[in-house]
């Protein structure tokens, strides 16, 4: 059965009409589908940056030695061995020695 059209593109067919309806309505379903994936991926992205940045606040804070100021042994430590890692060359010798060194052989 086909529908008059009193315009340029002369008679239309329902089954044709009813095709296009079903290809809309499956692009219409195609892209709600892809839009809702994409922001499910970008909740996920960002969950998983805050993860990310928790777990790197929380590694800083356990391995930063200023925060185990207060453990004596650490303080100790710190006082023993900072003024030679501040002043590398307190570590060599003022004069160097020659690198001979005398071997004595001999029976005993």
């Amino acid at each position: 059965m086909d529908l008059d059209a009193s315009g340029i593109g002369g008679a239309v067919s329902r089954r044709f009409i009813a095709a296009m309806l079903a290809v809309l309505l499956a692009g219409v379903s195609v892209l709600a589908y892809t839009f809702r994936q994409r922001v499910d991926t970008v909740a996920q992205w960002n969950r998983q940056v805050e993860l990310a940045n928790a777990e790197a606040d929380h590694i800083r804070r356990i391995t930063d030695p200023v925060a185990k100021k207060n453990f004596p042994e650490f303080a100790a430590l710190r006082e023993k061995w900072l003024p030679l890692l501040q002043n590398p060359d307190l570590l060599r010798p003022a004069t160097a020695a020659p690198a001979t060194a005398t071997v004595s052989v001999g029976a005993h």
